[in-house]
This record gives C-alpha cells, structure tokens and sequence, in this order.
C-alpha cells in the first residue's frame, strides 16, 4: 500500500474532508441526482482514506510500535524484557548488545523512565527489512538528568516478526544536523 494512503499526511485528510463537505453542501442546496452521485463520491473518497489508513501500517507506524514496546519494555524495569527488543547485532559507535547491561542498570539506578514521541513522517527511510525513523525522546524520573534529545533509531525485523533495534544516533533537538551524545556516552 502507497505511504502516501496508509500513513497519510494531515493536509490530505483536510482537502478530503473540504472536498466532501463542499459536495454535501450543493447537494443540499439543489437536491439534484447529480449533487448526491458528487456528495457520494466526496464521502466515499473520505471513508476510504479512513479506512486504508487504520487497516493498513506504513513503515513509521510500525516503528512507532516497536518503539511504543521498547519504551514500555524499558520502563518496567524488567531487563530480561527489554533485553529481547534489541538485535543481536546492535551497534551504537562500537557499544554492543551485551554492553548495554551496565547502562540499563546505571539508569535504573535513578529511577530512569523514557519517554518517546513526535515520530517523525518527514524523517523516515526504508532499506530492504530495515527502518529508520527519527522522534524525540527524554528521560523521565526524579532522579533522571533533564535532557532532551532528537533520536534516529534504526529497527529491522527480526525472528516472530518482532521490530527490533539495531542501533541509533542522538542529535541536538533544534540542530538535527549536529550529533550530541547522551550520559554516559550513549
């Protein structure tokens, strides 16, 4: 299914919905056969965007998922949880799978929570079974250092159909274009 149905952008729903209310409007103002086939086509044209876009995931709405389990994952505190969310050939700047242990306990130590959100759909590249999708995200917690950051997380499919993460790169939130690493070199 094209992205451009299944993950639609806000204007298209717009014009759509300007569209089937402009030919609601004639076919109540002249009541002619014509007017209703063009009111018709005007809702069924919204309702099928609709429906195309909840019954069918683009790319970012699956990473979105996957992150949205990761985040869960990561905030219950539940290593051996987490722990099947990342691939087995995680790479972050030669950090790999097993080095993470120490820094998921580090944060836990604070009570570190984090917080993911504003996928972008203007930032997202498909590469064979991979995805890489960018969003902001943050720690949370009393104890957690305040910073936020722009996040581009990379996910492929792995074994039971499970989104993984592969590895990620963390920029600046205003300078997307300047890499900033976060506590901890992560």
């Amino acid at each position: 299914m094209p992205t451009f149905l299944s993950d639609p952008p806000d204007s298209l729903y717009i014009a759509l919905f300007i569209l089937m209310l402009a030919c609601i409007g004639v076919w109540i103002r002249y009541r002619t056969r014509k007017a209703l086939i063009a009111a018709g086509v005007g809702v069924g044209l919204f309702a099928s965007l609709f429906l195309i876009d909840k019954l069918f995931e683009s790319p970012r709405e699956v990473v979105i998922r996957a992150a949205g389990e990761f985040q869960a994952d990561f905030n219950t505190g539940e290593w051996a949880k987490f722990e099947k969310r990342i691939a087995e050939d995680f790479d972050r700047k030669g950090k790999k799978k097993k080095d993470i242990k120490a820094s998921y306990d580090f944060a836990k130590s604070y009570n570190a929570k984090i917080a993911l959100w504003s996928f972008n759909r203007d930032d997202v590249v498909v590469a064979g079974d991979t995805i890489t999708v960018g969003f902001d995200a943050k720690p949370e917690g009393p104890e957690a250092e305040a910073f936020h950051r722009y996040v581009r997380g990379t996910f492929k499919k792995g074994p039971g159909g499970k989104w993984l993460l592969v590895g990620y790169t963390t920029y600046k939130s205003l300078n997307r274009d300047v890499e900033e690493e976060i506590a901890g070199g992560w």
